[in-house]
């Protein structure tokens, strides 16, 4: 497996503002964001608390090698919003990323294991996979998780040829209301070594105990 190109990231923001007693306007204004150097190891834990209004928490730890695409990311929100204040703007989100393009020169068995989750059925709060041949456009796996669970075990042999492998959590509020969201994603996508190859192995290690021996 040849590693093409890499676009994991995760960013987060906060957007809330309200006009106070005097007419002035009190706010919390703020976005992040972190791109990895391509294929490097990501390991990535951020929490941000919004006075006590609320709290965003993103992680997502992944790697990229020529044998295995894994990642695990997430995202939790808590709103509180003061139900005695009429908010201008409220808003808060996160997202997790893990975007990676490979290429394989000949016929290649591999391991998908996914798993996904979502607590709020709300379509702003979903975490998503997808892989999909980039010569034919054919989309080859995928499942979606909104306000449930959704889990991917399969093993899928490839043809020679480029493919696009897609995982993401995004979560949201674009209201004052109260709420606590998470949504995430976990597993990939890694190398099945064919039989020959075990076969190999094993023979490798028995020349080498009876050498020993």
């Amino acid at each position: 497996m040849t590693l093409l190109t890499d676009f994991r990231r995760s960013t987060m923001s906060h957007h809330i503002a309200w006009f106070d007693d005097d007419g002035s306007i009190p706010d919390f204004d703020e976005d992040f964001g972190i791109i990895p150097k391509p294929f490097s190891d990501l390991n990535f834990d951020r929490t941000d608390l919004i006075s006590d209004i609320g709290s965003i928490r993103v992680t997502h730890q992944s790697q990229a090698s020529e044998t295995e695409l894994n990642a695990n990311g997430s995202n939790h929100l808590v709103s509180n919003p003061d139900p005695s204040i009429d908010y201008l703007v409220f808003s808060m989100s996160a997202y997790s990323q893990y975007e990676i393009t490979f290429s394989i020169a000949e016929e290649t068995t591999f391991a998908l294991d996914v798993e996904l989750f979502s607590s709020s059925n709300d379509i702003t709060n979903v975490s998503s996979m997808r892989l999909r041949n980039t010569d034919t456009n054919a989309l080859l796996a995928s499942a979606t998780a909104i306000g449930s669970d959704a889990a991917v075990h399969d093993e899928l042999t490839l043809q020679a040829g480029t493919y696009w492998f897609f995982m993401e959590a995004r979560s949201g509020f674009s209201s004052a209301t109260a709420g606590d969201f998470s949504t995430g994603f976990s597993g990939g996508l890694r190398v099945v070594p064919a039989p020959s190859s075990l076969g190999l192995l094993a023979l490798s290690g028995v020349l080498s105990i009876r050498r020993r021996s």
